[in-house]
């Protein structure tokens, strides 16, 4: 069997196929979350979400919750600074 032209182009059309298929077939299984009737009230509510996840990280390990027994918990929150303070 020679390796021609033709035969390039139908390895390359075969490649292309199979990877389409194999996208599709992949895409097919993944859930689409977009689609809700509150999706800019939900997308609101995951900006909040990643703001408060932001600013959480930004104390590091200045902030911190332990326990002491049973009934007993201990908030250590750091004080703001005043060059981060936010404007009122």
């Amino acid at each position: 069997m020679t390796l021609n032209w033709g035969t390039g182009i139908a390895a390359a059309y075969l490649t292309f196929a199979l990877a389409t298929s194999g996208f599709v077939a992949f895409a097919m299984r993944r859930p689409v979350l977009l689609v809700r009737s509150d999706y800019y009230a939900d997308s609101l509510k995951e900006d909040q979400h990643l703001a408060a996840r932001r600013n959480a990280l930004s104390l590091g390990r200045a902030a911190g919750v332990t326990t002491n027994g049973r009934d007993g918990i201990h908030i250590s929150i750091p004080r703001i600074r005043p060059s981060r303070r936010a404007a009122p």
